[in-house]
Parts: structure tokens; C-alpha cells; sequence
């Protein structure tokens, strides 16, 4: 069974996915449960899609994307409840072509933890940061439950079929 966080954000998404990477995340959820979040708020923007930081270049000898958040402000936050259960992420990032021309905002599926122990990657390749955060008490204590995440990546490498690329792709040769 799928799992889903952020139902109204990460529940599309699939309609937006090629057949392959469908298939693969299904099978996934079906064999194991996924939790998924959508990350497109970064803290220097806010909503404002067009400043995004975070980029996704892609990789044409490997075949890969590169997601990187350079700068501090670049942080990505998830919406609540989704700081200490998500594993999988739409991350919303700047796609970049070889030869470093900007192709605007694009979605792509990142894995955010381990599966099997359903904590953050360790290894420094992976995310720097994707830990829960409390927001401190507001009105009547009333977010004292949400577990608001944020995520920085640091030079995470992602297979090519994970860009949802059903209305926009790249080629093998990134173009």
C-alpha cells in the first residue's frame, strides 16, 4: 500500500511520471510502504517557484541528475508531518543542461531514507541535512504535533527516470 503525506502534492505526481518509474515506485509501496512529501519551499523563497536554488543538472556520461542545494537558503521544507515519516520526496528544482543552460523548474522523485530503518542516509553523498523540526508553540499549542522537515542536498545523484518526465524529458545525450 502507498502511504502518502502530503496527499494534495505528492498524490499527482504520478500522473506526471513516465511508465517506468510508475511501475518501479508502485512495486516499491507494494513490497514495503512509502511515505512521500513534497518539496518545492525553499527558505530564502518561499513560494516564489521561478528563485528556486536547488538545482538538478543533468549528468550525460552517467545518466544521471546531480540535486544540490548550494546555499543555506536553499533548504527545503516539507509540508506537516512529514519531517520524521517521509522516505521519498518531489523534489521541485532548476533543471540544468550540459553546458549549464537553465531549463526552469522540473519535478523529480529522490528516496530521502533508508527503507529499512526508515532514518536519514548517513552517508555524505546523500542528504546534509533532512531532520525533523518542531515549530515552537503558537496558538493553544497547536502545532506542538507537526514534525515539519527540511532538507538540503548535497551533490545527490538520482537515475535519469527519476525526473517526472512525462510532458518534458531530457535525452540520453541531455538535450
Amino acid at each position: 500500500m502507498l502511504l502518502l503525506r502530503d496527499t494534495n502534492a505528492f498524490i499527482p505526481s504520478p500522473r506526471t511520471t513516465s511508465p517506468e518509474l510508475l511501475e518501479r515506485s508502485a512495486a516499491l509501496a507494494a513490497t514495503r510502504g512509502i511515505f512521500g512529501c513534497y518539496l518545492q519551499t525553499e527558505l530564502g523563497h518561499g513560494s516564489n517557484v521561478a528563485s528556486l536554488e536547488t538545482t538538478a543538472t543533468y549528468i550525460p556520461e552517467t545518466k544521471e541528475f546531480d540535486i544540490h542545494s548550494p546555499t543555506l537558503s536553499s533548504s527545503k521544507w516539507c509540508i506537516g508531518a512529514s519531517g520524521k515519516t517521509a522516505t521519498h520526496g518531489v523534489v521541485q528544482a532548476k533543471l540544468i543542461l550540459p553546458g549549464g543552460e537553465d531549463m526552469g523548474p522540473h519535478l523529480f522523485f529522490v528516496q530521502l531514507r533508508s527503507l529499512a530503518e526508515r532514518m536519514s542516509f548517513r552517508d555524505p553523498q546523500a542528504l546534509t541535512r533532512n531532520h525533523s523540526w518542531r515549530y515552537r508553540p503558537k496558538a493553544f499549542d497547536g502545532t506542538l504535533a507537526n514534525d515539519n522537515g527540511f532538507a538540503r542536498f548535497n551533490h545527490v545523484r538520482i537515475p535519469k527516470e527519476h525526473m517526472l518526465s512525462k510532458f518534458a524529458q531530457v535525452t540520453d545525450d541531455g538535450k
